[in-house]
């Protein structure tokens, strides 16, 4: 690895213009200031939030972070040196600078090659489980392990005595420097290469539409971002270190020497305050974090300050003249609200908070419709093709999901949390109403009752009592979900919602691995506009390890067996791999009680069956499958 205390020493001791001492500081405050603040800012904004710090990918950006943060403690003895033109802290700090400018420059390609591998197994199939917190502290003490090793040459060789270079001859120098280029420059960036080349070919093929896509091709980019500014700034150093072995003589003869030298040490006195920047150009999840920190920093800087002596009382304080502006102001608001008011109270019969309207393509009876006005909102679901809408502030969003644990602990303590997850219109909230038990169900249903946003059931499964919260309106980032059973839901009549599920699944794959996941295809029943046939659906399951169940939640067909399987998923008992072609309880023995439910429940599904089919419904004749 190339020392910036021998280049720097040649380029001082042969520069003989002024235009050295005034761009190095300059560039070298401007690096400290940018870069100890982005730093800062970025562990602030990775620390702040509990499950976001715990991931793999947060612990190696944390560790690139902390050795951009050692190289921008080497910047105030080069901004000395370059001040004086002479080193004057002594030997010790001189054989120290070089050590560090090693062991970070160490760390920060080892992380980032680390980075590429962890993305790749995130985004490309086939599924792999997420780092264990153990082999993640691993990494991270191999990849600081190796970098010292690799700078330990720079404390045994450097001597003061002889200008705070090294004390060996060529051979031996660039015996070392070979190695050092191929370990610390050639082969991790190779390994970058591949795993980003391997991403972005996914990523085309999987046709980036959806918001998942979206945030891996920023991370993607992010990665890519960093391994450029790191090969930009050192291969001029590697270039110059090689000249200056196989021609010695050139740096005292020539001005483009100095020229180069003094290029190659400010890009390396600029690479540690780069990361930060991209870091929050790249990160929607961060660029909202650190908009809900400015409140709070803004309120830490404004109690240093002195405080303001308040004016003096005047004589009728009651009686303070309004500026002309906000007087105006108000008599337009004022106006305004009279004048709507009075149009609004023509149509106030027809402004009632009725509840929003169901989606899909079966309308939902009359006495459910009650039931939805305070159990789903469907104000932040995404449909492929438009922008992905605003989310809550990361304020907001704390505030919600301590409500949502609090309400789900505090309320129920050992309930079973069922979230269903999906695209807007694919039926999760009739199926959460089916699951609920507020249409006719065969499961005998103790109590019923609503806990913050979702519905809550008493259901008898294998002979066993169960509470059961069911949410389908979900809205905050699904790093901060906390529950047992997610089922993901998507319409056989609709392709793009099929893709939904996969890319969610991608995601439930790093933030939730441990957690069971239902694949359920909603809305069997329309047979003449299915678009997802069965056997795709069951290779999509199979490949992503989790279960399938295909069910009609408008006619409230295969949601026992759906609400069985998700209890028993989340007790840890087998499903049994025979779920997916619709037998939940294959490879594990029923009780006669189950059995006896199971064939009322086949009867009572197949009158409601015939009494839809009398309706003569125009979306589908084939209703045999029910």
């Amino acid at each position: 690895m190339p020392a910036i205390v021998n280049l720097l020493f040649n380029t001082v001791s042969t520069n003989t213009t002024i235009s050295f001492s005034l761009v190095l500081p300059l560039v070298s405050v401007l690096s400290l200031l940018v870069g100890v603040g982005g730093h800062l800012l970025m562990w602030l904004v990775l620390m702040r939030n509990p499950r976001r710090r715990s991931k793999p990918s947060s612990v190696l950006l944390l560790n690139l972070s902390l050795a951009d943060m050692g190289a921008l403690l080497t910047l105030p003895c080069v901004l000395l040196s370059a001040s004086s033109q002479d080193w004057q802290l002594g030997g010790g700090i001189c054989v120290l600078l070089g050590f560090m400018t090693s062991l970070t420059a160490g760390v920060d390609i080892f992380s980032l090659a680390a980075l590429s591998v962890l993305r790749y197994r995130i985004v490309a199939p086939p599924a792999r489980p997420a780092p264990s917190p153990t082999q993640v502290a691993g990494i991270v003490a191999v990849i600081w392990l190796v970098s010292v090793t690799m700078a330990l040459p720079k404390v045994t060789y450097i001597q003061f005595d002889s200008g705070c270079t090294w004390s060996v001859g060529r051979g031996q120098w660039l015996g070392f420097l070979v190695p050092a280029f191929l370990v610390y420059y050639v082969a991790p960036l190779l390994c970058i290469a591949l795993n980003c080349g391997l991403i972005i070919t996914h990523l085309h093929r999987c046709r980036g539409t959806l918001a998942a896509d979206r945030r891996n091709k920023k991370a993607t980019a992010l990665l890519i971002g960093s391994t450029l500014v790191f090969a930009i700034s050192w291969l001029p150093y590697y270039a110059l270190e090689f000249v200056n072995v196989m021609s010695p003589y050139v740096s005292f003869v020539s001005l483009l020497w100095e020229v180069a030298s003094l290029s190659a040490i400010l890009l390396v006195c600029l690479a540690p305050c780069w990361n930060p920047p991209l870091y929050f150009l790249l990160s929607r999840p961060a660029v909202r974090q650190l908009r809900a920190l400015l409140p709070s920093l803004r309120k830490c800087l404004g109690s240093l300050r002195p405080p303001i002596t308040p004016a003096p009382p005047t004589r009728f304080p009651h009686l303070r003249p309004l500026p002309t502006f906000s007087i105006l102001t108000r008599v337009m608001s004022i106006g305004l609200c009279t004048h709507y008011h009075s149009r609004l109270s023509q149509y106030s019969m027809f402004l009632t908070a009725a509840p929003p309207l169901r989606r899909g393509s079966t309308p939902l009876p009359i006495k459910h419709q009650l039931r939805r006005e305070e159990a789903v909102s469907e104000d932040h679901d995404w449909i492929p093709g438009i922008d992905e809408p605003a989310t809550l502030p990361i304020s907001d969003a704390l505030c919600r999901d301590e409500s949502f644990s609090q309400a789900s602990e505090g309320c129920h303590g050992s309930a079973i949390r069922i979230v269903l997850l999906g695209q807007n219109g694919v039926g999760k909230s009739a199926l959460s109403l089916a699951l609920a038990g507020l249409s006719d169900s065969s499961l005998s249903v103790d109590s019923e009752t609503a806990c913050g946003e979702g519905y809550e059931r008493t259901v008898s499964v294998d002979d066993e009592q169960s509470s059961v919260i069911i949410y389908d309106n979900w809205k905050q980032d699904l790093s901060t979900l906390q529950c047992e059973v997610v089922v993901l839901v998507f319409s056989v009549t609709d392709r793009r919602s099929f893709h939904r599920t996969a890319q969610l699944r991608l995601i439930l794959r790093e933030s939730l691995p441990h957690t069971p996941i239902i694949l359920v295809g909603n809305k069997s029943d329309l047979v003449r506009s299915r678009e997802i046939s069965t056997e795709e659906a069951h290779s999509s399951a199979m490949m992503y390890e989790c279960q399938y169940l295909e069910l009609s939640a408008s006619l409230d067909h295969g949601t026992t067996e759906l609400l069985e399987g998700a209890v028993r998923a989340a007790r840890g008992d087998c499903v049994g791999p025979g779920w997916t072609e619709g037998d939940p309880g294959a490879g594990r023995r029923e009780s006669l009680t189950s059995k006896a439910k199971r064939f009322l429940a086949g009867l009572m599904s197949r009158h409601r069956g015939s009494k839809i089919l009398r309706q003569k419904s125009r979306s589908c004749h084939d209703l045999s499958a029910m």
